[in-house]
């Protein structure tokens, strides 16, 4: 059948269509956006005022501090949301907030710069910036910020910062934010998702969902799974001349029912490629990740046997070794190629772990097998008597913005298996 269409309605039924495709791309993208909610609370009697020098030192707990040096020295809330594992948040506003005053008028600590604590030498005190202590409105001035997600184990994780203390410098006033419901807008298909396989999935959802503030939503927004015959669940990197020493534990990891293998350094250098050593070590563990179903990696050697990756310090000469490069397997950690490694601003590092790794630093054989025989004994016959209290000392880092050892210790006390 022949179809002939009046020229003059011919461009009526163009412009249809062209309406209609562009509704459609209207459609397609509205249903790639989506949103949620999340609810953040804070009590006043969590917040902690200590005099210090003519100021006032601000304190919540479980809480870190503005960093803006010669501002005010705030709490600063640091949340990780999980949003679905193809997503990009793009928002967060808040819906409702309750504050209360806090009785008072106070002269804000000043925040100081970031300084090492290895070089031995005093940083003059910084006073505070006029601009700042001279403007009549709140600082910081907002509620909640947020910052581009990472990708944990292929588990996509967006990062909230929360203000809950306003103060003004002109008038001394501070106000706690006790209850802020924020919502957060975030957009699909913006990253590819990672397949994990089922045993992966089981095992680090539970680690996500003890640092995510809504882990109810780990199973919805996990990655896909896929199978995978002959998974690799363990690898122990390590020198050549080692690699027998090693046999009694991955004999034992064996028994335990996990697929472990013994990878040398030497044979890692020759099949993958890097721009140094770590950086082959790094290719290596990424490619059994993703491929192999790799979860635990140990690093079977001192520093000078398997070498370590060092990150860069903006604020000290030093660099700092950090095995955590080996973990932290998106993207690279010298994405602008000058040579310093995990920089903040200029790399690409989400410092989110997508393995676990550890370090057992031994130099020859029989330091291996002295670390066996004390590791076997301790997980196949540990002594159940003693072991009924931990002991964890810490010293305080900047107490002027309450800063010490103890919030590391929150973190063991939270995992540690109580009552003990």
């Amino acid at each position: 059948m022949l179809l002939i269409v009046d020229r003059s309605k011919r461009s009526a039924i163009g412009g249809i269509v062209r309406k209609i495709a562009v509704a459609v791309l209207a459609l397609a993208a509205i249903s790639l956006a989506g949103t949620m909610n999340q609810t953040v609370t804070f009590a006043l009697s969590d917040l902690h005022l200590t005099a210090k020098d003519g100021y006032t030192v601000v304190n919540l707990d479980d809480a870190l501090s503005t960093l803006e040096p010669g501002s005010p020295c705030l709490p600063l809330k640091s949340l990780n949301l999980l949003i679905p594992p193809d997503a990009e948040i793009t928002g967060v506003e808040v819906v409702s907030s309750e504050n209360v005053v806090v009785p008072g008028t106070f002269r804000v600590y000043p925040a100081q710069p970031a300084r090492p604590l290895l070089e031995g030498h005093e940083v003059p005190f910084l006073g505070p910036d006029d601009a700042v202590y001279q403007r009549n409105g709140d600082y910081p001035g907002r509620l909640v910020d947020f910052t581009r997600s990472g990708s944990k184990s292929g588990y996509r994780i967006a990062g909230l910062f929360v203000y809950p203390v306003q103060y003004n410098p002109v008038s001394g006033r501070l106000a706690l934010y006790t209850h802020l419901n924020l919502e957060v807008s975030y957009q699909e298909k913006a990253h590819p998702v990672l397949g994990i396989t089922q045993s992966q999935a089981e095992l680090f959802s539970q680690d996500v969902a003890s640092i995510v503030v809504n882990p109810e939503q780990v199973k919805s927004f996990a990655p896909r799974t896929r199978a995978l015959d002959g998974a690799v669940d363990y690898a122990i990197i390590t020198p050549a001349s080692l690699v027998s020493a090693w046999q009694p534990l991955l004999t034992l990891r064996r028994s335990q029912g996990l697929n472990a293998i013994v990878m040398p350094v030497e044979t890692i250098y020759v099949h993958y490629t890097g721009t140094d050593n770590p950086a082959k070590i790094r290719a290596f563990i990424t490619d059994y990740w993703r491929n192999q179903g790799l979860k635990w990696v140990i690093l079977g050697g001192d520093h000078g046997l398997v070498p370590t990756r060092y990150g860069y310090l903006p604020y000290s000469t030093y660099t700092v070794p950090a095995d955590h490069y080996y973990a932290d397997l998106d993207w690279s950690w010298d994405s602008n190629h000058n040579g310093q490694y995990g920089e903040m601003t200029g790399d690409t590092l989400d410092l989110l772990g997508d393995v676990y790794i550890g370090r057992i630093p031994c130099d020859n054989a029989t330091q291996v097998g002295t670390f066996i025989a004390k590791d076997t004994i301790y997980e196949l016959h540990p002594d159940t008597v003693y072991l009924k209290k931990a002991f964890l000392p810490w010293e305080w880092l900047w107490s002027y913005i309450g800063h010490g050892g103890f919030l590391v210790n929150n973190n063991i006390k939270d995992i540690l298996p109580w009552p003990m």
